[in-house]
């Protein structure tokens, strides 16, 4: 699968990235600390949700009266998916992960049968890594009660369901959106 422009000598390196505005990003790479970046300096940045359109651009998301519909654009078939929302497609477009019921749940993207539950969603929003190894969710922690900003992100592997706090990013994830930069080219994913 192809990311995304790279230099031969420069490999990916992704790393979680959070905003509160368009004008600033907060990059929490997962081992070292935290550090902002102005947006602009951010190739493909975008103030939005993930694409509701499928990889292949077949398939889209609509969410009506509480309940995912996923509309087949070429056989005109929707199929509904209740209790979930947010749901994102996975970028190399085998999975598509919905929290539902508050709980993460993984849909084969072609057949939309589950095919694995991955536990607690969280707070709000999920987004999968560039290379569909791994969600990034917003968890609540009370540690964090007495700050303002009291919840974190967190890594879940969709192979094994293991979870691990980005801990650059404790106590510093609220209000905002979040998803991936590549460091080693500052490109948006």
């Amino acid at each position: 699968m192809v990311i995304g422009p790279q230099q031969a000598s420069q490999a990916p390196n992704f790393s979680p990235a959070f905003y509160r505005d368009s004008s600033q990003v907060t990059i929490f790479p997962l081992d070292g600390p935290a550090f902002s970046v102005p947006a602009a300096k951010i190739k493909g940045f975008r103030v939005s949700s993930p694409s509701l359109l499928s990889p292949d651009g077949q398939r889209e998301l609509k969410f009506e009266h509480w309940q995912m519909r996923v509309h087949d654009k070429g056989t005109g078939v929707d199929v509904i998916l209740k209790n979930a929302w947010p749901c994102a497609w996975s970028p190399d477009g085998k999975l598509l992960a919905c929290d539902r019921d508050h709980k993460i749940v993984l849909f084969d993207a072609n057949e939309l049968s589950v095919k694995r539950q991955l536990g607690s969603a969280g707070v709000g929003g999920l987004d999968w890594s560039p290379d569909s190894t791994r969600l990034l969710i917003r968890t609540s922690s009370p540690r964090c009660w007495a700050t303002l900003y009291f919840e974190n992100l967190t890594l879940v592997d969709v192979t094994t369901g293991k979870r691990k706090e980005v801990k650059s990013a404790h106590c510093n994830a609220s209000a905002g959106k979040f998803g991936w930069v590549d460091t080693a080219t500052m490109q948006w994913y």
